[in-house]
C-alpha cells in the first residue's frame, strides 16, 4: 500500500446531513492532489485500486462520498434520495467545500478536479462557478446533449407527484439503463455496459452501495445536473484557460459511444477553451480505470497532471 488513509466529515451544504470523506495521502513526496467526484450508484473506497497507482506517483487523492450514497447517508433508506430539491446543486457546493479544506491544508500543492460519469457532471458544474480554484479539470466517462431530456423530465416529475419523492422506479431505471447493452455482441449481464471485465461487473453486481435504485427526486436531479451542464451558459462559464482533459470509452453508452464526448469537447472549443484536449480508448465501455487495459489511462492522467 503506497498511502496513508484518514477519513473525516463535514456538514453538508443542505444544513442537514453528514458528509464523508477520504484522504490518501503518498508516504513519500507529494507533487500534486487529485480530488475525486465518483458517479452515480457508487463511493469513494470503490476507486482504492487505482488511488494506490496515484499516490505511487507522489499524488495524494482525496474525495468525498455525495449525498445519497454509501458514506454520507444517516441510514440505508437514505441510499439514492440526495434531497428534496436541488440536491445536485448541494453535491457541487460539497465537492467545493472539501477544495477548500484540503486546499487550507495544502496551500502550495496544485489541486486538480477528477469527475466520472454522474460525478463528471458535477465536476463540469463545479468548475463552471469554481474553475479559478482547480489547476486542471479531468472529466471522465461524461455524456453530450440528451434528446429526450425534456421528456425524461417530464415522466419523472409525473411519477413524483403521483408517487412520492422517494420512491423507487423500476420504470425510470429501465428507462434509463435499458439501452446500454444493445451494441455488445455478448450480453452476460444488466451491468455489461459497465466493463469488459467480467470480474469488475460481477463485484459491482455484488455490492449494495452500487446495486440500490434511485428515488424519482434523484432522478430529478441528475437529469437537471445533465440539462444544466449541456447549456451554451454552461460552457461559456468554463475559465478559458482552464485545461480540461476529456477521457471515455469508444464503447461507452454514456458518452454515445464518443459521440457525446466529442460534441463536450468541440463546443468547449467553440466557446474559446484553449485548452482542452480528448481521447477515447478503443474497446473500453464506461468505467475506463476499471476496463482491460486501465494501465494505459492511468499513464494518461498522470502524464496530464505532471504536464499542467
Amino acid at each position: 500500500m503506497a498511502y496513508r488513509k484518514t477519513v473525516d466529515t463535514f456538514l453538508s451544504n443542505d444544513k442537514k446531513n453528514t458528509v464523508r470523506y477520504y484522504v490518501y495521502e503518498p508516504e513519500g513526496e507529494i507533487k500534486a492532489m487529485l480530488q475525486l467526484s465518483h458517479g452515480m450508484c457508487e463511493y469513494v473506497e470503490r476507486y482504492e485500486p487505482h488511488i494506490e497507482y496515484f499516490t505511487s506517483q507522489g499524488i495524494m487523492v482525496f474525495g468525498n462520498d455525495h449525498l445519497g450514497h454509501k458514506g454520507s447517508v444517516k441510514t440505508d433508506e437514505d441510499l439514492g434520495f440526495m434531497g428534496s430539491y436541488d440536491g445536485w446543486k448541494y453535491m457541487c457546493e460539497d465537492i467545493h467545500s472539501l477544495t477548500e479544506i484540503m486546499r487550507s491544508k495544502y496551500p502550495r500543492l496544485p489541486l486538480f478536479l477528477f469527475g466520472h460519469s454522474m460525478g463528471s457532471c458535477l465536476a463540469r458544474a463545479v468548475i463552471g462557478k469554481y474553475g479559478k480554484d482547480y489547476r486542471a479539470a479531468i472529466i471522465c466517462g461524461t455524456g453530450g446533449t440528451n434528446k429526450v431530456l425534456g421528456l425524461g423530465l417530464t415522466i419523472i416529475r409525473i411519477s413524483r407527484r403521483l408517487r412520492g419523492e422517494h420512491t423507487r422506479s423500476a420504470l425510470l431505471s429501465k428507462l434509463t439503463f435499458s439501452g446500454y447493452n444493445k451494441r455488445y455482441d455478448k450480453v452476460r449481464t444488466p451491468q455489461d455496459w459497465l466493463s469488459r471485465d467480467e470480474a469488475v461487473v460481477d463485484a459491482y453486481r455484488k455490492d449494495k452501495y452500487c446495486m440500490f435504485t434511485f428515488t424519482t427526486a434523484a432522478f430529478e436531479d441528475l437529469l437537471t445536473l445533465f440539462d444544466h451542464v449541456s447549456q451554451d451558459k454552461w460552457y461559456n462559464s468554463v475559465p478559458n484557460a482552464l485545461p480540461v482533459f476529456l477521457i471515455s470509452g469508444e464503447m461507452d453508452p454514456v458518452g454515445g459511444f464518443g459521440e457525446g464526448v466529442k460534441e463536450v469537447y468541440e463546443r468547449l472549443c467553440q466557446h474559446g477553451s484553449r485548452n482542452c484536449k480528448m481521447k477515447l480508448y478503443p474497446g473500453m465501455r464506461h468505467e475506463i480505470l476499471n476496463e482491460i487495459g486501465k494501465e494505459e489511462v492511468y499513464e494518461n492522467i498522470v502524464n496530464f497532471i505532471e504536464n499542467n
